[in-house]
């Protein structure tokens, strides 16, 4: 897919915190710093919500004159996700006007979100960057190929790819370099077909290691737990979906020119001098009345049983789901090859939870949570948090610490943010690339896409990864002298 998860993701764009991003830098990685990070951010965005502009503080924070749109959603649910973030502000997460203007403090830090969307349509990293540059004589995008193999001579010099399309088999030589961007799951696969990864579980699939690195080690992955509340309001949606339809097609606006997740966020900590959040929490709202099924199918990673209890009460009432992600998870796992045949899907082992630290954390953010029932928002609607059916969860007393931590083991799954399976850094022994985000070990190879990120970032992924792109072709072009 040309764009990759910018065309199918939620499109919010945060940028993280400079405190992870100098932690980079101060782990070996000297390019990596809060301020060049940083510059990167604006050096990609155009920021075009003319009303955020005018705010000194905001407008000085953004970028201006790069590809990428950044704007704010509109949304049908406007009213009611001022309520919620005043809720958010009512409980010491403090409302601000934008995310990544702020300064993280206290409690943590809520505002309305903003996207990659422009005119109601999605601005994904194919449409910032590439579709505008297809007529480059040094740009030829192959579709429907396959890359099976990084090719890599006995001296340890990447040259070229092979690929398969149209059920042939393909090779491709590189002029300089071969750059590897297929994401944190694929990009390990790859490189471990390659000959590039742990050497003992390369030779246990017959695959020659050209290089002893922790390929598909250290993978790190924000972690998804959905709060249920309940509310009379907002009442059930008058919208005709014909009509809807009509609209967008003609001007791009009203209710199919926004995302399916309400645009806001939360961001917060157990701790008030932390400087950076230990949680995310989005917003999902169904209107009561609004289809069951539609619930159900953005449920649907769970059994029908727990869904059934999920979607109870939503035929008379207002669904809101919150969703809990823990930030900066202890716990992290593996990508390992099948077998040396790159169709076989990898084995992913995300180890979600496997340290104790992440499910303590888990109760204590959904915990947090549930104190908005308690904000006059909530209280106006007559709001309830209601039980689960979860039956390994049934002996233990609702909503105690023990229900929420049996909860959180059996109801957390992935928000697709997966990091750190090509790991930036000084030390081939922890590490697969260095700062320029070369590989360790093999010549002319290198990796430019969230694989490489050595720690977790506070919020979503997109924004960092098209970061690393920014700051990465600037090293191959320094590198080449190009200007």
């Amino acid at each position: 897919m040309l764009g990759g998860c910018s065309s199918i993701n939620a499109m919010f764009y945060v940028r993280g915190n400079d405190y992870e991003f100098d932690t980079w830098g101060k782990q070996g990685n000297p390019s990596w710093t809060s301020e060049n990070a940083n510059y990167y951010f604006r050096k990609a965005e155009n920021l075009q919500d003319m009303k955020l502009n005018e705010d000194p503080s905001v407008c000085s924070a953004y970028g201006h004159d790069g590809p990428l749109v950044v704007n704010t959603f509109n949304s049908s649910y406007s009213e009611t996700v001022q309520n919620v973030l005043d809720s958010w502000n009512h409980i010491g997460v403090k409302k601000v006007l934008d995310i990544n203007a702020a300064k993280y403090q206290g409690r943590g830090l809520c505002a309305v979100a903003r996207a990659i969307a422009a005119n109601g349509v999605r601005q994904s990293t194919y449409k910032a960057y590439l579709s505008t540059a297809t007529d480059r004589s040094n740009l030829k995008i192959v579709t429907n190929a396959f890359v099976t193999k990084i090719l890599i001579d006995d001296n340890g010099q990447a040259y070229g790819v092979e690929f398969e399309k149209n059920g042939k088999q393909e090779t491709v030589y590189a002029g300089k370099e071969v750059i590897v961007s297929c994401g944190a799951v694929n990009t390990p696969q790859l490189l471990m077909l390659s000959g590039v990864g742990p050497k003992n579980h390369l030779l246990s699939k017959n695959i020659f290691c050209k290089a002893d690195l922790p390929v598909g080690k250290n993978l790190i992955d924000h972690s998804y737990i959905p709060v249920i509340f309940y509310g009379d309001k907002p009442g059930p949606d008058k919208f005709d979906r014909t009509y809807e339809a009509m609209k967008y097609l003609y001007d791009k606006t009203g209710l199919l020119a926004q995302g399916n997740i309400a645009n806001m966020g939360a961001f917060y900590s157990r701790n008030e001098s932390l400087s950076y959040p230990e949680f995310q929490s989005h917003l999902i709202i169904f209107p009561q009345k609004s289809s069951v099924d539609a619930a159900r199918a953005y449920l649907n990673v769970f059994k029908d049983s727990v869904v059934d209890s999920m979607t109870r009460y939503h035929e008379n009432k207002t669904m809101y789901i919150c969703t809990m992600h823990v930030l900066h998870p202890e716990s992290s796992g593996s990508i390992y090859l099948r077998s040396s045949d790159p169709h076989d899907h990898p084995i992913i082992e995300p180890n979600y939870l496997g340290d104790y630290r992440d499910v303590r954390a888990s109760v204590d953010g959904i915990k947090i949570i549930t104190k908005l029932l308690d904000t006059p928002y909530f209280k106006s609607i007559n709001a309830f948090i209601p039980r689960i059916n979860v039956p390994p969860c049934s002996k233990y007393e609702y909503p105690s610490d023990q229900y929420w931590e049996c909860y959180s083991r059996h109801m957390t799954h992935t928000v697709f943010h997966p990091l750190r399976t090509a790991k930036m850094g000084p030390n081939p022994r922890d590490s697969v690339v260095n700062n320029y985000l070369q590989v360790h070990g093999i010549d002319f190879l290198r990796v430019i896409d969230a694989s490489i990120m050595p720690t977790q970032t506070s919020g979503n992924t997109m924004a960092p990864t098209i970061m690393v792109g920014e700051m990465g072709a600037d090293m191959v072009k320094n590198d080449y002298f190009v200007q």
